[in-house]
Protein backbone atom coordinates (compact mmCIF):
# COMPACT_ATOMS: atom_id res chain seq x y z
CA UNK A 1 0.00 0.00 0.00
CA UNK A 2 1.07 3.67 -0.65
CA UNK A 3 2.01 5.44 2.25
CA UNK A 4 0.75 8.92 2.05
CA UNK A 5 1.04 9.92 6.02
CA UNK A 6 2.46 13.47 4.84
CA UNK A 7 -0.68 13.96 2.71
CA UNK A 8 -3.77 15.16 4.59
CA UNK A 9 -6.98 13.12 4.24
CA UNK A 10 -11.52 14.48 3.88
CA UNK A 11 -14.13 13.32 6.43
CA UNK A 12 -17.43 13.90 4.50
CA UNK A 13 -20.36 14.36 6.54
CA UNK A 14 -24.05 14.00 6.46
CA UNK A 15 -24.95 16.01 9.91
CA UNK A 16 -23.91 19.08 10.50
CA UNK A 17 -23.97 18.35 13.82
CA UNK A 18 -21.95 15.12 14.15
CA UNK A 19 -18.86 17.52 12.10
CA UNK A 20 -19.42 20.35 15.06
CA UNK A 21 -18.55 17.27 17.40
CA UNK A 22 -15.75 15.86 15.36
CA UNK A 23 -13.49 19.12 15.07
CA UNK A 24 -14.79 20.59 18.39
CA UNK A 25 -15.07 17.32 20.72
CA UNK A 26 -12.94 15.02 18.98
CA UNK A 27 -15.99 12.90 18.57
CA UNK A 28 -14.88 10.13 16.27
CA UNK A 29 -17.48 7.20 15.21
CA UNK A 30 -15.76 3.56 14.66
CA UNK A 31 -18.49 1.52 12.70
CA UNK A 32 -18.09 -2.60 12.70
CA UNK A 33 -17.19 -4.33 9.47
CA UNK A 34 -20.51 -6.14 10.26
CA UNK A 35 -22.61 -2.37 9.53
CA UNK A 36 -21.38 -2.16 6.60
CA UNK A 37 -22.87 -5.32 5.34
CA UNK A 38 -26.20 -4.40 6.03
CA UNK A 39 -25.88 -0.71 5.83
CA UNK A 40 -29.47 0.65 5.00
CA UNK A 41 -27.14 3.74 3.07
CA UNK A 42 -27.21 2.00 -0.64
CA UNK A 43 -24.09 3.97 -0.87
CA UNK A 44 -21.85 2.73 1.86
CA UNK A 45 -23.10 -0.57 1.85
CA UNK A 46 -20.69 -3.20 0.44
CA UNK A 47 -21.75 -6.89 0.89
CA UNK A 48 -17.83 -7.79 0.51
CA UNK A 49 -16.75 -5.69 3.26
CA UNK A 50 -14.67 -7.91 6.27
CA UNK A 51 -14.16 -10.82 2.75
CA UNK A 52 -11.26 -11.43 0.79
CA UNK A 53 -13.17 -12.61 -2.68
CA UNK A 54 -11.66 -15.23 -5.40
CA UNK A 55 -13.88 -15.24 -8.49
CA UNK A 56 -11.86 -16.24 -11.38
CA UNK A 57 -13.92 -16.12 -14.89
CA UNK A 58 -13.26 -19.79 -15.52
CA UNK A 59 -14.40 -21.21 -12.82
CA UNK A 60 -12.30 -22.14 -9.53
CA UNK A 61 -9.97 -25.13 -10.60
CA UNK A 62 -9.93 -27.87 -7.29
CA UNK A 63 -7.98 -31.01 -7.30
CA UNK A 64 -9.49 -34.44 -5.61
CA UNK A 65 -7.37 -35.62 -3.49
CA UNK A 66 -7.82 -39.09 -3.89
CA UNK A 67 -7.82 -39.12 -7.89
CA UNK A 68 -6.02 -36.19 -8.63
CA UNK A 69 -8.60 -35.48 -11.27
CA UNK A 70 -9.09 -31.41 -11.80
CA UNK A 71 -12.72 -30.27 -11.97
CA UNK A 72 -13.90 -26.31 -12.39
CA UNK A 73 -16.61 -25.14 -9.70
CA UNK A 74 -19.03 -22.02 -10.47
CA UNK A 75 -18.42 -21.33 -6.63
CA UNK A 76 -16.50 -18.40 -4.87
CA UNK A 77 -13.68 -19.19 -2.38
CA UNK A 78 -14.45 -16.76 0.25
CA UNK A 79 -11.97 -15.73 3.18
CA UNK A 80 -13.94 -13.94 5.85
CA UNK A 81 -12.74 -11.84 9.06
CA UNK A 82 -13.78 -13.69 11.92
CA UNK A 83 -16.21 -11.74 14.04
CA UNK A 84 -16.15 -8.95 12.08
CA UNK A 85 -19.14 -6.82 14.57
CA UNK A 86 -16.07 -6.65 16.69
CA UNK A 87 -13.71 -4.96 14.13
CA UNK A 88 -14.37 -1.30 13.93
CA UNK A 89 -13.27 0.96 10.79
CA UNK A 90 -13.32 5.34 10.50
CA UNK A 91 -13.31 5.78 7.30
CA UNK A 92 -11.93 9.21 5.18
CA UNK A 93 -10.73 9.84 1.41
CA UNK A 94 -7.33 10.95 0.10
CA UNK A 95 -9.72 12.83 -2.15
CA UNK A 96 -11.64 16.36 -1.90
CA UNK A 97 -14.02 16.37 -4.39
CA UNK A 98 -17.62 17.68 -5.69
CA UNK A 99 -18.01 13.80 -7.04
CA UNK A 100 -17.27 12.09 -3.43
CA UNK A 101 -19.13 15.45 -1.82
CA UNK A 102 -22.50 14.30 -4.19
CA UNK A 103 -22.03 10.77 -3.72
CA UNK A 104 -22.02 10.33 0.10
CA UNK A 105 -24.50 13.02 0.32
CA UNK A 106 -22.88 15.41 2.46
CA UNK A 107 -23.67 18.54 4.24
CA UNK A 108 -20.05 19.30 5.35
CA UNK A 109 -16.17 18.28 4.91
CA UNK A 110 -13.41 18.22 7.41
CA UNK A 111 -9.59 17.79 6.12
CA UNK A 112 -7.10 16.19 8.67
CA UNK A 113 -4.60 17.59 8.30
CA UNK A 114 -1.92 15.89 10.55
CA UNK A 115 -2.31 12.06 10.47
CA UNK A 116 0.02 11.41 12.79
CA UNK A 117 -1.05 13.41 15.29
CA UNK A 118 -4.50 12.10 14.98
CA UNK A 119 -3.24 8.33 14.81
CA UNK A 120 -1.61 8.76 18.01
CA UNK A 121 -4.56 10.47 19.58
CA UNK A 122 -6.86 7.24 18.53
CA UNK A 123 -4.41 5.19 20.21
CA UNK A 124 -3.95 6.85 23.30
CA UNK A 125 -7.67 6.55 23.94
CA UNK A 126 -8.46 2.75 22.69
CA UNK A 127 -5.44 2.23 25.34
CA UNK A 128 -7.64 3.29 27.91
CA UNK A 129 -9.03 0.46 30.40
CA UNK A 130 -12.61 2.28 30.25
CA UNK A 131 -12.80 0.78 26.58
CA UNK A 132 -11.91 -2.60 27.48
CA UNK A 133 -10.42 -3.20 24.09
CA UNK A 134 -7.64 -6.12 24.20
CA UNK A 135 -5.68 -5.13 20.86
CA UNK A 136 -3.93 -2.45 20.82
CA UNK A 137 -2.97 -2.29 17.18
CA UNK A 138 -4.35 0.75 15.05
CA UNK A 139 -4.50 0.27 11.41
CA UNK A 140 -3.92 3.24 9.67
CA UNK A 141 -3.29 3.64 5.34
CA UNK A 142 -4.65 3.71 1.78
CA UNK A 143 -7.14 0.76 1.06
CA UNK A 144 -6.24 -1.27 -1.97
CA UNK A 145 -8.66 -1.87 -4.61
CA UNK A 146 -8.22 -5.23 -6.31
CA UNK A 147 -9.65 -7.08 -8.84
CA UNK A 148 -11.52 -10.84 -7.38
CA UNK A 149 -10.82 -12.77 -10.97
CA UNK A 150 -6.86 -12.34 -9.70
CA UNK A 151 -5.26 -14.42 -7.11
CA UNK A 152 -5.28 -13.08 -4.09
CA UNK A 153 -1.40 -13.52 -2.96
CA UNK A 154 -1.36 -13.93 1.26
CA UNK A 155 -4.33 -11.41 1.26
CA UNK A 156 -6.63 -13.96 1.47
CA UNK A 157 -4.97 -15.20 5.17
CA UNK A 158 -4.25 -12.12 6.81
CA UNK A 159 -7.04 -10.00 8.36
CA UNK A 160 -5.31 -6.91 8.35
CA UNK A 161 -4.71 -7.01 4.68
CA UNK A 162 -8.76 -7.81 4.18
CA UNK A 163 -9.85 -5.02 6.51
CA UNK A 164 -7.90 -2.14 4.53
CA UNK A 165 -8.83 -3.98 0.63
CA UNK A 166 -11.66 -3.37 -1.04
CA UNK A 167 -12.73 -4.40 -4.67
CA UNK A 168 -12.81 -2.40 -7.50
CA UNK A 169 -16.00 -0.79 -7.89
CA UNK A 170 -15.16 1.32 -4.38
CA UNK A 171 -12.11 2.65 -6.22
CA UNK A 172 -13.50 5.99 -7.12
CA UNK A 173 -14.26 6.68 -3.60
CA UNK A 174 -9.93 6.75 -2.64
CA UNK A 175 -10.77 5.45 1.16
CA UNK A 176 -8.05 5.51 3.40
CA UNK A 177 -9.24 4.56 6.75
CA UNK A 178 -8.32 3.51 10.51
CA UNK A 179 -9.09 0.26 12.13
CA UNK A 180 -9.11 -1.87 15.53
CA UNK A 181 -10.43 -5.03 16.95
CA UNK A 182 -11.24 -5.34 20.32
CA UNK A 183 -10.17 -9.43 20.36
CA UNK A 184 -6.38 -9.37 21.02
CA UNK A 185 -5.96 -12.24 17.95
CA UNK A 186 -8.32 -10.50 15.65
CA UNK A 187 -5.38 -9.64 13.19
CA UNK A 188 -3.26 -12.85 13.67
CA UNK A 189 -2.56 -14.62 10.20
CA UNK A 190 -5.27 -17.33 9.10
CA UNK A 191 -7.72 -15.99 11.49
CA UNK A 192 -9.73 -16.42 9.28
CA UNK A 193 -13.15 -18.10 8.07
CA UNK A 194 -13.09 -20.34 5.14
CA UNK A 195 -16.07 -21.12 2.63
CA UNK A 196 -16.89 -22.00 -0.68
CA UNK A 197 -20.34 -20.32 -1.90
CA UNK A 198 -22.37 -18.85 -4.43
CA UNK A 199 -22.20 -15.94 -2.59
CA UNK A 200 -21.10 -14.00 0.72
CA UNK A 201 -23.58 -13.75 3.33
CA UNK A 202 -24.35 -10.60 5.58
CA UNK A 203 -23.16 -11.30 9.40
CA UNK A 204 -25.87 -12.39 11.83
CA UNK A 205 -24.54 -10.02 14.34
CA UNK A 206 -23.84 -6.52 13.51
CA UNK A 207 -22.56 -5.34 16.87
CA UNK A 208 -22.26 -1.73 18.31
CA UNK A 209 -20.28 0.69 17.04
CA UNK A 210 -17.39 2.42 19.33
CA UNK A 211 -17.32 6.42 19.62
CA UNK A 212 -13.95 7.66 20.51
CA UNK A 213 -13.80 11.22 22.14
CA UNK A 214 -9.91 12.89 21.10
CA UNK A 215 -10.89 16.24 22.35
CA UNK A 216 -11.02 19.20 20.68
CA UNK A 217 -9.51 18.77 17.09
CA UNK A 218 -9.01 22.36 15.68
CA UNK A 219 -4.94 22.03 15.84
CA UNK A 220 -4.99 19.61 13.63
CA UNK A 221 -7.93 19.81 11.54
CA UNK A 222 -9.80 22.44 9.22
CA UNK A 223 -13.51 22.53 8.15
CA UNK A 224 -13.33 22.97 4.03
CA UNK A 225 -16.71 23.23 3.58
Amino acid sequence: MKNIHNVSVFKYFGNKQHLESFVNKGEVMFNTLSYFLSCEDQVRRDYLEGSNVYRPPEGLQITLTETRQTLLNTRVFISKINKPHRVFVFCTSTENSDYLYKKFSATGCVEILNLDAFKKRILHEIKKPIHNIKNKTLLSDAVSYYDSEQEPSARHACPDQIIMSKTLPFSDEKEYRFSFAKDQNAFDVNNIDYSLSNKVLSSNSIGNGKKLILGELTDIVKIIS
